[in-house]
């Protein structure tokens, strides 16, 4: 979960490469007030101190078990994989 200012930023993403979770990019836009304060209140619970991440990335956040799937649109991936233009959808609830 992304934070500035200590007000929700987005979240940082991760994607499954073999049995690795590697950075995806992060999503900030398809946020609405509820959305944000469902998420908010569901990722609470998820807080961990170290980032999921297989490889450390350089960004600042409160860092979550990735147990939660995300639906995501996105208009492109670079060739890291890192989604480009991604828009949060919902949390997948049927996975």
């Amino acid at each position: 979960m992304a934070l500035k200012a200590n007000k929700f930023d987005g979240i940082y993403l991760g994607r499954l490469k073999g049995n690795d979770l590697v950075y995806a990019g992060k999503v900030d836009h398809g946020f609405d007030r509820s959305s944000t304060a469902e998420l908010q209140a569901r990722l609470t619970s998820l807080i961990r101190k170290t980032q999921p991440y297989a490889k450390k990335i350089a960004h600042r956040g409160v860092w979550v078990e990735p147990s939660l799937l995300a639906e995501v649109e996105y208009r492109a991936k670079s060739a890291e994989g890192k989604l480009w233009q991604p828009f949060f959808k919902g949390i997948r609830e049927d996975l």
